[in-house]
């Protein structure tokens, strides 16, 4: 279901590059990269309180009440925030017209920013309650079935709605793209809640609304908080990066970065898929502390995903003078950033599992202060890279910053754990069982038993 998405995304991106110009789809990938930021921050990590909570939920009152509070914590945080978007928009407005014309009030025709900025807010609101569907979804109709709207309806509407629009020779632009897609979202969403389980749980969910206290939104949105910063980090980071480019590079900079991010996002699948399979094998090899175990489990995977990933990124390099002749010779400087940000994948994919890792071998609360002090470092890296060199620096910035943020994460984790998140240099070790190689050196809090921090990690584990 995910690989039939994915090449749904790519007709559909591809199809929308060509029929934008470099600047307008600039603006639309800015706004939809600010949007999905928005729909992320909005829940305040709730949304995974609530699947956990459906999960257990034994009735239809409090499945139905468990949505309505998500939702409605959700809808609080986005009215907040469009508020706040909408009047610091018409003061930034106001205060650039009046110093662009020495004190006498007048407004410019029109600001990149601020069209950026206003389909953003068109995109948000349907993108949040997507997402909110979809984690509504997984605990009730199963994983499968939750992904099918996003991964296959939407994109099919959407391509169908870019081939009226030629077929109706409308001129196309970033608000006509963007308020389709907007349209698209809430018709799949209307369409997808019509499931038997998901129909009665809305339909519960709207009863028990006048239910809802002041003090229980409130108690939720604390509850979440902590869930906020994990889920955040990965979306903040791929979000953002789109927004410095086009602030430090221009909007046809931000165009071809953004196009370029999902061709070199191919060489990652493999460490994906890794990442998914790994988590109950970490939790048992911690629990029982076999670190000889996990560390072979982990370097086998890092082997594999570096492998595969340095093929698929050969094979994607190799073709990229394909991606002039698909997208047009406007988006050349695609192929240019495409070869730093293939390596920044490729060394992703070179450390192995380390997301599992740290998620489950007590290394939470490192992960997330990692997480906060380094997406402002990478986050300034790109911007200054950019603002120097253009889209191009801007790309082998993001390449330092993935190089930096690996190297930190494995050493932290060599020096808690013991384990060694690299590949194995004889490949075929990858393949065999951990018997076949050396033990490995255990750090001290693991050694013994009677260590108070390592019996305190171990409790917290289980």
């Amino acid at each position: 279901m995910r690989a039939f998405g994915v090449a749904l995304m790519f007709a559909s991106m591809t199809l929308t590059a060509r029929l934008l110009e470099p600047t307008e789809y600039g603006a639309y990938t800015s706004a939809m990269s600010l949007a999905i930021l928005l729909a992320t921050l909005a829940p305040l990590g709730t949304d995974r309180i609530l699947v956990r909570n459906l999960s257990t939920a034994n009735t239809l009152d409090r499945s139905g009440e468990e949505t309505a509070v998500t939702h409605a914590c959700t809808l609080l945080v986005v009215g907040l925030l469009l508020g706040c978007g909408l009047l610091l928009g018409c003061g930034l407005l106001l205060g650039c017209g009046l110093l662009a014309c020495g004190g006498t009030l007048h407004f410019p025709t029109r600001q990149p920013w601020i069209e950026t900025f206003f389909l953003a807010g068109i995109l948000s609101v349907p993108l949040t309650l997507t997402y909110l569907r979809q984690w509504v979804a997984v605990p009730l109709v199963g994983t499968g079935r939750a992904m099918v709207p996003e991964q296959t309806l939407l994109p099919l509407s959407f391509i169908g709605a870019i081939v009226l629009v030629l077929l109706l020779k409308v001129r196309p632009t970033a608000l006509l793209l963007a308020t389709t897609y907007a349209a698209c979202l809430t018709l799949v969403l209307c369409i997808s809640i019509r499931h038997a389980k998901l129909k009665e749980t809305y339909a519960a969910a709207i009863q028990s609304i006048g239910r809802i206290t002041r003090m229980q939104l409130v108690a939720r949105m604390l509850e979440g908080l902590p869930f906020l910063v994990v889920s955040m980090g990965s979306v903040a980071s791929q979000t953002c990066t789109p927004l410095l480019i086009a602030a430090s590079c221009g909007l046809e900079s931000a165009a071809c970065f953004a196009l370029a991010v999902p061709y070199a996002a191919l060489p990652a699948i493999p460490l994906g898929v890794f990442n998914l399979s790994l988590l109950p094998r970490c939790t048992r090899h911690f629990q029982r502390r076999e670190f000889e175990a996990a560390d072979h489990a982990v370097r086998s995977a890092a082997t594999i995903t570096f492998l595969a990933a340095v093929v698929i990124a050969m094979a994607t390099w190799l073709c990229s003078p394909l991606l002039t002749v698909l997208l047009g010779s406007q988006y050349a400087t695609v192929c240019v950033v495409l070869v730093p940000l293939l390596l920044a994948s490729v060394i992703d994919c070179s450390t192995g599992p380390t997301v599992p890792v740290m998620q489950t071998m007590a290394m939470e609360r490192f992960y997330t202060q990692a997480v906060l002090v380094f997406l402002p470092v990478q986050l300034s890296i790109v911007f200054f890279s950019g603002r120097m060199f253009g889209a191009s620096g801007a790309a082998y910035g993001y390449l330092l910053s993935r190089a930096l943020w690996n190297l930190a994460i494995t050493r932290q984790i060599h020096r808690t754990l013991g384990l060694k998140m690299w590949p194995y240099l004889n490949v075929r070790l990858a393949f065999g069982d951990a018997s076949q190689r050396g033990p490995i050196k255990i750090p001290r809090p693991w050694k013994t038993s009677d260590n108070a921090a390592g019996s305190a990690s171990l409790a917290r584990a289980a």
